[in-house]
């Protein structure tokens, strides 16, 4: 038995050599798919991990908890104030090392004296954001963001200094629905800018101090 599978071998080997350039070219094609299909695998794996991470960091967080009805109509009568037993057991219930920040979010309509457009409002306690979102490394150049004295401040994203054809210092004008449901406008000033991957991001999004958003 042993000597017919050592036959076997040996045929077989003197077969792969008795054309060598048949031999190389299916050995080349093995080599090169082999490679490929581990290249295209790293490759999607590695670039579904960035689009999670992006996701994840671009205000999207792996979990949010809103107030009842919230997801079926995102307005401010269906938001929540987080209270003590409330963190409390937040901080109880998530993993070791987890984070987590308060954020108020409100649609509302930014004009200035050239133009006028949608903009997305959040409210946020810029310390507890650092290592939840991408904000507070993404600040251009030397802005930071507006300190507590400040309600009026606002971070909007540069994209949106170009379409509303403003800068740094000006105002901003916006309006939306108070938790009553009446209207109100209010003039932020513009006090800094920051930048996204997504220039969908900085045409949608601004930032103010969290109760700055929450007065308004």
């Amino acid at each position: 038995m042993s000597d017919g599978v050592s036959m076997i071998w040996i045929l077989a080997w003197r077969n792969l050599w008795r054309n060598p350039r048949r031999t190389g070219i299916i050995l080349a094609a093995v080599i090169i798919g082999v490679w490929l299909m581990l290249f295209m695998g790293a490759y999607s794996r590695g670039m579904l991990n960035d689009m999670i991470d992006n996701s994840v960091n671009m205000l999207t967080g792996h979990l949010q908890i809103h107030a009842n009805g919230y997801l079926d109509d995102p307005s401010p009568q269906n938001s929540f104030n987080p209270d003590e037993p409330f963190i409390g057991g937040l901080n109880q219930t998530l993993p070791a090392g987890s984070r987590w920040a308060p954020r108020v979010r409100l649609d509302t309509v930014a004009s200035t004296a050239r133009h006028s457009g949608g903009l997305t409002l959040i409210g946020i306690d810029f310390e507890r954001e650092r290592g939840v979102s991408f904000l507070p490394d993404s600040l251009a150049g030397d802005a930071t963001f507006p300190p507590p004295d400040d309600p009026q401040g606002i971070i909007v994203g540069a994209a949106l200094l170009d379409v509303f054809k403003t800068r740094v210092g000006h105002k901003l004008i916006l309006t939306a629905r108070d938790a009553s449901g009446e209207v109100q406008s209010r003039a932020f000033l513009i006090r800094g800018v920051y930048h996204s991957r997504l220039e969908m991001t900085e045409k949608q999004f601004a930032f103010v101090r969290l109760g700055a958003a929450q007065e308004f």
